[in-house]
């Protein structure tokens, strides 16, 4: 039976208009600490159905003390450009003048969110298959007026043609395969955020699965690049600054020596943005010196038993590579980043985490901050204590650099 329950895909719509099905999902996110979405949704359904403007505004008051103000009762985790921009639009609401669309983008949101982060959770759940058990035994079609049957064919993913998912050793094939994104020409990149030195891009018209989503960032410093390496690599207060922006947190694991690279395995913990359910990441980081002098620092995803998959988090996939390289007027900074949130997210979701990325403005400042504070205290090195502080030295002592693309 169960095994028959779970060849379906299920359609959202079918199940969250059934009334059943819905007490039914509400049961299991209350079981699992998970109810404030669904409850924020129907008190944003309720506000919508209202005809006369004075109820509709005490509802969006209502909304707002308990879920959007600044220590509201329930919180919710709003990017803060949303909660602003919301608490912008409710100041000129009044009980003659309150628009019924004044909730409508959260509400989008909050439909996203439950189909694609919450739903897929559900399905699997005990509470869902128990319910749906009871329903066959009442009518045998039941499960082809709430889904479809699955197509036993599954797409695989090619290597090359997205992200290296789970290999734990660091290979030239692994910088080979990154080092294809700098070779790409301006035409492939869609600039998303623009100042004088820092510039965030995405990748257009590629053909990678549409969940891979490609991102580049470059960041100009009055640094060498070395410099640069051991600020974003080392430095214990920038790193715990720049944690706090991304309301990230890092657990380094164990370290591992592959040849001529070593690397450390890493646990990375992803708070991000409403309505996006919270993401964590399983990878490597390792980091090799080029003929030019330019540094390469590679994290990849890999599967470590010593990381497993916690039911509050979605586990991720990325890629990303950092060159670091000297300039003129200092080094620039350019990073490439192949990213899969996971839990079936759509484009909208990635836009958010866009946005979300925006903030790295104050995580350039704090950049020039640290470089300033290395000059003051006479640091041109790493931390020795830091855990990434040994990886590179290890390779230039095995290898010393790379000649035409191998290993010397």
């Amino acid at each position: 039976m169960f095994n028959k329950i779970t060849s379906y895909d299920f359609d959202f719509d079918a199940v969250f208009d059934d009334p059943d099905l819905r007490n039914c999902l509400q049961c299991h996110l209350k079981a699992i600490n998970e109810e404030g979405p669904y409850i924020f949704l129907t008190a944003l359904e309720q506000y919508k159905r209202y005809i006369g403007c004075i109820p509709r505004y005490k509802a969006a008051r209502n909304i707002m003390n308990q879920y959007i103000s600044p220590g509201s009762q329930r919180d919710l985790n709003l990017d803060e450009q949303e909660r602003c921009k919301i608490l912008e639009l409710f100041s000129k609401c009044t009980e003659t003048n309150c628009p019924s669309t004044l909730f409508d983008d959260l509400r989008t949101h909050m439909y996203i969110e439950i189909k694609e982060e919450i739903m897929p959770d559900f399905f699997k759940s005990t509470t869902f298959i128990s319910y749906i058990k009871e329903q066959l035994k009442k009518d045998p079609s039941y499960l082809c007026k709430i889904g479809t049957k699955r197509n036993k064919k599954v797409q695989t993913r090619k290597r090359g043609d997205s992200i290296f998912n789970g290999e734990s050793s660091i290979t030239d094939e692994d910088f080979e395969y990154a080092l294809t994104n700098f070779n790409r020409s301006e035409s492939d990149w869609k600039v998303i955020e623009k100042t004088s030195t820092c510039s965030q891009s995405v990748a257009k018209n590629l053909n990678n699965p549409s969940r891979f989503n490609d991102m580049r960032e470059v960041m100009s410093f009055e640094c060498s690049a070395e410099e640069a390496y051991h600020i974003m690599t080392c430095t214990h207060d920038y790193r715990e600054r720049i944690l706090r922006i991304q309301n990230s947190h890092f657990t380094y694991l164990d370290t591992f020596v592959r040849n001529s690279y070593a690397g450390i395995s890493v646990h990375i913990k992803s708070q991000l943005p409403f309505p996006m359910k919270n993401r964590d990441f399983s990878a490597v980081i390792t980091s090799r010196r080029q003929p030019d002098g330019s540094i390469l620092l590679l994290a990849k995803n890999v599967n470590n038993d010593k990381i497993p998959k916690n039911k509050k988090y979605v586990r991720g996939v990325f890629f990303h590579l950092k060159l670091f390289k000297n300039t003129e007027n200092g080094c620039e900074v350019t990073s490439i980043s192949q990213i899969d949130l996971a839990g079936q997210s759509s484009p909208t979701l990635f836009n958010l985490a866009i946005k979300y990325k925006k903030r790295d403005s104050e995580i350039y400042d704090l950049i020039v901050g640290a470089v300033e504070e290395r000059k003051l205290l006479g640091i041109t090195g790493p931390e020795p204590e830091h855990p990434l502080s040994h990886i590179l030295k290890h390779f230039e002592k095995t290898s010393g650099c790379i000649n035409d693309g191998n290993v010397v």
